[in-house]
């Protein structure tokens, strides 16, 4: 049972990933009038970092975020790509959209930076009361 929890968790993951680039694509280049509406910034940061957070705690691994990333980077390239008619979703003159972009991505990394810790320096006191290696004096 616990093993399909976890799957039905990455895919829950994986649509979320797509489901909310897609969010995050469309409402890039909101204006209301003329004025650039850059709602989408914080959106995306939040958005991309709850889902890595939601991936680690459904799939219990590690590599679980991995499961959003590649189809919010897949939507994402597709959407600052120019379709054939010369179409674009995020377009190329928007600094809004590149910084859409660049919030997600940053959403995705973030949390990984508190797997990152320094490393404590031994104390003396604690390195001269270690046994040697091998039982050696």
């Amino acid at each position: 049972m616990d093993l399909l929890l976890r799957i039905a968790g990455g895919i829950v993951v994986a649509v979320l990933g797509a489901v909310t680039a897609v969010y995050e694509a469309f409402y890039a280049n909101l204006r209301i009038g003329s004025i650039p509406l850059p709602v989408t910034i914080l959106g995306a940061f939040a958005a991309c970092y709850l889902l890595t957070l939601f991936a680690w705690t459904t799939v219990g691994a590690y590599w679980a975020p991995a499961l959003a990333i590649a189809p919010w980077a897949a939507v994402m390239i597709a959407a600052v790509s120019q379709t054939a008619e010369g179409d674009w979703i995020i377009l190329p003159d928007s600094w809004a959209g590149a910084v859409t972009v660049v919030a997600g991505m940053l959403g995705f990394a973030a949390p990984f930076l508190r797997l990152v810790r320094p490393r404590r320096k031994l104390s003396e006191s604690t390195a001269d009361s270690r046994p040697a290696p091998g039982g050696m004096a």
